[in-house]
C-alpha cells in the first residue's frame, strides 16, 4: 500500500510541476516571416517621363512627337491629357517645371489644364 501511495504522490508532485511551469512561462509567440521583395509588394517609383510616354502610347505618338512642335488634333490632345495625368501624378511639379517637360510656353500648360477642367 505504501508503494502505491508514494508513487500516486509522486505522479502527482510532477504534474503540480508541469503545471505551475506551463504557468510561468507564457507560450512565446513565432516570429512572423519576413516578408520577400517581390513585384507585388514593391512600391515603384513612377517618373513623369513614363507618365507623359504612357499617354503617349495611348493615343498613338511618341514621347519626341508629345515634346514637337507639331499641332496636329492627335497630338495636342494627347498632350493635353499628358499634362493633366502629370499634374494628377506629380502634384509636387509645378506647372513651371510641366512646361519644361513639354516645351512648351506656359501660357500653353495654363490653358490645357483649364480645358481638362484642372483649374
Amino acid at each position: 500500500m505504501k508503494v502505491y501511495a508514494v508513487s500516486r504522490t509522486q505522479a502527482g508532485i510532477e504534474r503540480r510541476a508541469q503545471q505551475r511551469s506551463a504557468i510561468a512561462e507564457p507560450p512565446k509567440p513565432e516570429p512572423a516571416p519576413a516578408a520577400k521583395p517581390e513585384i507585388s509588394n514593391v512600391v515603384k517609383l513612377v517618373t513623369a517621363r513614363h507618365v507623359i510616354d504612357l499617354v503617349a502610347r495611348m493615343h498613338g505618338c511618341t514621347y519626341a512627337e508629345m515634346r514637337g512642335p507639331s499641332r496636329q488634333y492627335r497630338i495636342v490632345a494627347a498632350r493635353d491629357a499628358a499634362m493633366c495625368a502629370v499634374m494628377v501624378l506629380k502634384p509636387n511639379l509645378s506647372r513651371g517645371q510641366i512646361r519644361l517637360l513639354f516645351n512648351r510656353d506656359p501660357s500653353t500648360v495654363l490653358h490645357a489644364l483649364r480645358k481638362r477642367g484642372m483649374l
